[in-house]
């Protein structure tokens, strides 16, 4: 959701598990994933991932889309390179997919036990 202040614009809160979400919404139709490259054009050329010309992406790319600050706290909670996961040869479309939205239920899933633990403390 963005809010107008002024000539501003704020952006709601997203968190991880969105980013993940967003991502793999991005890469899952038929088409819109890569390996090899952040993005790529209609051409099958090498892009920059925000590039108006961008039709595809890879894992990655399709997070710096979404949030380039979200990248190393991606790579850091799935505890992986992401980009060697999205490139290793076989991998496949679905894969890739089904990867970033497990990884974001397990991101909700420890931030719901981490505030159980901490209510239970209190």
């Amino acid at each position: 959701m963005k809010v107008e202040i002024g000539v501003r614009r704020v952006m709601s809160a997203m968190t991880l598990a969105d980013a993940f979400r967003r991502a793999a919404d991005l890469i899952e139709p038929e088409g819109r994933w890569t390996q090899g490259e952040y993005a790529r054009d209609k051409n099958g050329d090498a892009v920059d991932p925000r590039a108006k010309d961008a039709v595809c992406w890879c894992a990655v790319g399709a997070i710096l889309l979404v949030g380039r600050h979200f990248y190393f706290r991606a790579n850091r909670y799935m505890s992986m390179d992401i980009s060697k996961f999205n490139d290793t040869p076989g991998r496949t479309q679905k894969e890739v997919v089904r990867r970033l939205r497990e990884a974001a239920d397990a991101w909700e899933a420890d931030v719901a036990r981490d505030l159980a633990e901490t209510n239970s403390e209190h």
